[in-house]
């Protein structure tokens, strides 16, 4: 069982970085829900934590791939990049406050929500951001980075609501997501320690298997049309979160095939 596990695992990261690669989303929303179902992880707070350092090599790929990557543009946001990294600190905090129950509540509600954002692409009108909208949405992201490496959904949203050119939108969100995933590892591996040797040795049993799905998915994204694709995932991933919730308040999988 050990061995099959391992397999599973793998193949379960390759489909996330596959749909990373392709999509530009996947890893942080299908991969937890689905390495929920293997006897191999006691909870999903050091799933959490596996899956957003593996997202970290593949969005550096990524971002190598589409030379997407400019620091020059975080100067234009730096009090939402001071108030997401603060808050990264506090998200941490409540990850440790709450059981594992509230985690998978939490984490099924914020994957229903982000997934209703793809479809329906929600915006706010703004005519001009200033520091209030920064600091706001720097505090929200912040916390849900610190416990789910989900920040990005409140950054997409005021940014998609201004009127940013959109090589300057794609850059800004790319450099900025890049450090929130810094940011995850270094306040989870120094102030909540959580890179023990069961957690680093999933991370190197996985990491070239993403990669390289990661990479092929790239690859297709230019060749093969995804607009009934992102519809499927959409409902997928809405099962998925609706099945977390479950499984949080009833400690059973909405499946009894999943049982």
């Amino acid at each position: 069982m050990f061995e099959i596990s391992i397999l599973l695992m793998i193949v379960i990261f390759m489909f996330g970085a596959f749909l990373k690669g392709w999509a530009g989303f996947g890893t942080n929303l299908v991969v937890p829900p689905l390495l929920l179902f293997l006897s191999r992880f006691d909870n999903s707070k050091e799933i959490m934590v596996i899956v957003v350092t593996v997202n970290l090599f593949l969005n550096i790929y990524m971002i190598i791939q589409g030379k997407n990557f400019n620091l020059k543009f975080i100067k234009e946001i730096w009090i939402l990049v001071l108030f997401g990294t603060v808050f990264s600190i506090v998200g941490l905090l409540f990850l440790d406050a709450i059981n594992e129950s509230s985690f998978k509540i939490l984490l099924g509600s914020m994957i229903i929500l982000v997934t209703l954002n793809r479809i329906f692409k929600l915006k706010f009108h703004f005519k001009e951001l200033n520091w209030k909208h920064y600091s706001i949405t720097g505090v929200i992201s912040g916390i849900l980075n610190g416990m789910f490496g989900l920040g990005g959904i409140p950054v997409l949203i005021l940014l998609g609501s201004s009127k940013m050119d959109k090589k300057v939108f794609k850059s800004t969100l790319v450099t900025y997501f890049l450090v929130m995933n810094i940011i995850y590892i270094i306040t989870h591996g120094f102030i909540g320690s959580s890179y023990n040797t069961f957690i680093i040795n999933n991370i190197l049993i996985v990491f070239a298997f993403a990669v390289g799905a990661c990479v092929f998915g790239v690859y297709l994204s230019g060749r093969v049309s995804d607009k009934i694709f992102q519809r499927v995932m959409n409902f997928v991933l809405i099962i998925f979160g609706s099945n977390l919730i479950y499984v949080g308040i009833f400690g059973k999988h909405i499946f009894t095939i999943f049982s």
